[in-house]
């Protein structure tokens, strides 16, 4: 359980050794700098909320307001049509040292006529149930889609191959 900021302040003060096993940043991490995962992105604003709200009712697929996107999302792809979320029935472990939540399907205008472009993001949380996401996912041939067809969504999701992130299953 975390101890509000104020108790953090009625600790008392004691000098640390180069020797000490513990250290403030041990025992409150809030004092110390986030961890860091290459290859992540560390969610933020109402990316928070949106990102792990998928915890709750996992295996179900979701409209994600593209209004939440995160910041890196929204001002990388131009055109940004539709976000879909959907949660994994269980974590899984991935070798970043997340746990895989979900995945995050964001939809954009392409240049040619008719057509639309699909990227799939991992969502992952560290142990502070922090969010963050990895991607995008688009090696996989419903990458583009014509938009009056569509594609079914079983074949957007679930491509992504926990156990080597950065790789689809094509």
């Amino acid at each position: 359980m975390t101890e509000p900021f104020g108790a953090l302040l009625a600790l008392p003060r004691r000098r640390i050794r180069a020797g000490d096993k513990k250290c403030l940043g041990q025992t409150h991490g809030s004092l110390m700098n986030p961890p860091y995962y290459p290859d992540w992105t560390r969610a933020n604003g109402d990316a928070v909320a949106q990102l792990t709200a998928i915890t709750g009712d996992s295996g179900q697929l979701w409209p994600y307001p593209v209004s939440a996107l995160p910041v890196s999302i929204a001002q990388g792809m131009p055109g940004l049509e539709k976000a879909f979320i959907s949660g994994y029935l269980k974590p899984q472990n991935v070798p970043d040292g997340l746990n895989a939540i979900g995945e995050l399907l964001v939809t954009r205008a392409h240049d040619v006529a008719e057509s639309g472009k699909a990227y799939i993001y991992l969502v992952g949380i560290d142990q502070n149930d922090t969010p963050y996401f990895r991607g995008p996912y688009k090696p996989y041939p419903e990458h583009y889609y014509n938009v009056d067809s569509g594609v079914p969504l079983d074949r957007l999701f679930g491509r992504i191959n926990i156990s080597l992130p950065g790789r689809t299953n094509v």
